[in-house]
């Protein structure tokens, strides 16, 4: 039978148990539920307004409304930099992106006019990376075709100034990344691994000797504890000043981070979206709403929005949507170690997720929106994970939950 409750989430109870469904976890905005393009980069300016890099176009966020201004014919944005969108002090928007050989370019935006013009570097130089510069200006990578290393340039919005010269001695290969430390350390991060510039000389930090287990640093994040962490090819690692201690492995191309105001530590990589918080890991898929599994962005904004950039579009976090009265289901019998609600449900079998409701009380989460409802008694059983666990892979129903720590 089934039965739908005032709010008109349709409940239904089966032989099995109780289940209801809600939306995914993760959702389209509305207005850009037809973009189908890697979203990699995002900046917020003073006004709340967002502007995302989303390979064809700049997108602005203004309150509910959002506008697409197309680059130049050919141009497109460089996907495999994530913080490529800076606001400058003028109010105009840098862009990284590339020509239509693919060689390197960068963009400014005019949001008064809505057009784009060339950043054309005086010395001739290309410019390969830009990034944000907490401390003012911008970070501007620049290079020679054919000469080993990179000058790191800080770009006011008129002039270049030239920071440090990195030549033969780097090793990282494609620069990603630059995090300037108070006491004028450098971190640089590339594609092929990373090193510190101190006082003129390259510091290898990122050696084996102290740790560091991957190979290639494609972003780097501070926590609140004021430690580093780096993400590679397969890990994402926390350096506490002496060495480097692995987090999590498995992840595949660690893109971004963003520390959300909960504590959470969110990842973004090309296995998904991934969530550390108070000691476990939480994989967000295509069960959870994401649009595809090859992330490149995780980004929340200063009303708490988090937000996350794929390789088929971009896709705001939901949390609310699952926090309803799993509580007034009562007490449910133990959750067996299938569900089943029918085909036209499509619920895949095993457990995805478990995580309190805002009465506190427990709820498994289904694919495609569906929800077991257990209650509190039934999580202490040996079949449902603790908060935070999912399973991963989903195995046949015949197995238990795998937990996760």
């Amino acid at each position: 039978m089934s039965q739908k409750r005032p709010s008109a989430v349709p409940w239904i109870a089966t032989s099995e148990g109780v289940a209801r469904y809600t939306p995914t976890l993760w959702q389209r905005p509305p207005g850009l539920e037809d973009l189908d393009a890697t979203i990699h980069a995002v900046a917020e300016d003073s006004g709340g307004r967002l502007w995302f890099a989303a390979t064809r176009w700049l997108l602005e966020l203004d309150g509910s409304l959002w506008k697409r201004y197309r680059l130049p014919l050919g141009f497109e944005t460089h996907t495999v930099q994530t913080n490529s969108v800076i606001l400058m002090a003028n109010g105009r928007i840098l862009v990284k992106a590339v020509h239509p050989d693919r060689s390197d370019a960068a963009l400014i935006f005019d949001p008064q006019t809505g057009r784009f013009a060339e950043l054309v570097h005086p010395g001739d130089r290309h410019i390969t990376l830009v990034y944000p510069r907490p401390a003012g200006g911008v970070w501007v990578a620049t290079e020679v075709p054919g000469s080993p290393g990179f000058r790191l340039e800080i770009y006011d919005g008129a002039n270049f100034q030239t920071r440090a010269e990195i030549g033969a001695g780097w090793r990282g290969a494609n620069l990603r990344c630059v995090v300037e430390r108070e006491n004028g350390d450098i971190w640089l991060g590339g594609s092929a691994g990373g090193t510190v510039y101190r006082q003129g000389l390259l510091v290898d930090i990122f050696a084996a000797s102290k740790g560091y287990t991957d190979s290639g640093v494609f972003a780097l994040g501070t926590l609140p504890s004021g430690e580093t962490i780096a993400g590679g090819r397969d890990q994402v690692l926390k350096y506490d000043g002496r060495s480097w201690k692995m987090l999590r492995s498995g992840l595949d191309r660690i893109r971004s981070f963003a520390l959300s105001r909960d504590g959470s530590l969110w990842v973004a990589s090309a296995s998904s979206i991934h969530r550390f918080r108070d000691g476990s890991w939480i994989t967000h898929q295509t069960a959870e709403g994401l649009p595809s599994t090859i992330a490149y962005l995780v980004f929340e904004d200063r009303q708490g929005r988090v937000w996350a950039g794929t390789t088929s579009g971009l896709i705001a976090y939901h949390p609310d949507r699952y926090r309803s009265a799993a509580h007034a289901a009562g007490t449910l019998r133990q959750c067996p170690r299938r569900t089943a609600l029918g085909r036209t449900a499509r619920p895949l079998l095993g457990y995805r997720q478990v995580e309190p409701d805002e009465s506190g009380a427990p709820a498994v989460f289904l694919s495609h929106g569906w929800r077991r409802v257990v209650a509190v008694p039934a999580v202490r059983g040996r079949d449902v994970p603790p908060a935070g666990c999912r399973r991963a892979p989903l195995r046949s129903p015949c197995h238990g939950p795998k937990r996760q720590h």
